[in-house]
């Protein structure tokens, strides 16, 4: 994974030059959350340490909500007032990053969608509600986006996730291919290591392209962003299939 938040569709949201003033207090307080959260979890500091500040984050955020915001928050609460974001998407993205930190592996695909939703699609689901946007097939369609766009991540990362001692591959899919986990970091040219790898991205690849009706449904300030962003993960499918 990487620090900055890959897993939106919108990009490193604070350092770009398509956002209108209006928009910039929400985009950048949901951005400095995020990345804030993810640089916790992804901290070479012992676990224990790790999930102690990811306790801390969550009740500078409850504070937020309860209007005792701390100084350190006092950005995320003015965004929060100004757009009215809810609680629940912030405090997903916490639960998700809390338990990426104690799971080593996936039983099943399930388990890691669940995973990516709860980390990736809060992000998205913000965005669109700084910018009005609370119309429910919206947000699926982002949502969709979102997930394809995190699983495109951990499969375009999986020896990084590896070597940090976590299988972002699920271990059905491992038996089914017939792959045994230390090949995906030693040997990705074999025949069985490929086919697991273009199965996975070809379901990748099908929840990404549920959610691109959203593309031409925003307005050209988010479509700008999100089809770069969609095409750079549709680019990393493109590269895997051709191994």
């Amino acid at each position: 994974m990487q620090s900055e938040t890959e897993s939106s569709p919108f990009g490193p949201l604070s350092s770009t030059t398509w956002i209108a003033p209006e928009h910039r207090r929400g985009l950048r307080a949901i951005d400095d959350f995020a990345r804030g959260a993810r640089a916790i979890a992804e901290d070479s500091a012992p676990t224990s340490t790790r999930l102690d500040k990811l306790a801390t984050l969550e009740d500078g955020l409850e504070r937020c909500f309860h209007g005792n915001a701390t100084p350190a928050f006092a950005e995320l609460h003015a965004a929060l007032q100004e757009y009215g974001l809810p609680f629940a998407p912030f405090h997903s993205m916490l639960v998700a990053f809390r338990a990426e930190l104690t799971t080593t592996s996936y039983a099943t695909f399930s388990q890691l969608m669940q995973h990516c939703e709860a980390e990736a699609n809060p992000i998205g689901q913000l965005v669109l509600l700084v910018y009005g946007e609370r119309d429910s097939a919206l947000h699926r369609f982002s949502d969709a986006l979102c997930t394809g766009l995190r699983l495109i991540a951990a499969l375009r990362d999986v020896t990084i996730d590896l070597a940090r001692g976590r299988c972002t591959t699920p271990q059905e899919d491992l038996i089914h291919f017939g792959v045994d986990q230390a090949a995906l970091t030693t040997d990705l040219t074999a025949p069985s290591v490929r086919e697991l790898m273009q199965f996975q991205a070809t379901r990748a690849r099908s929840i990404l392209q549920r959610g691109t009706p959203l593309l031409r449904q925003v307005s050209d300030e988010l479509r700008l962003p999100l089809t770069e962003r969609v095409g750079r993960g549709v680019a990393t499918l493109d590269t895997i299939a051709a191994v």
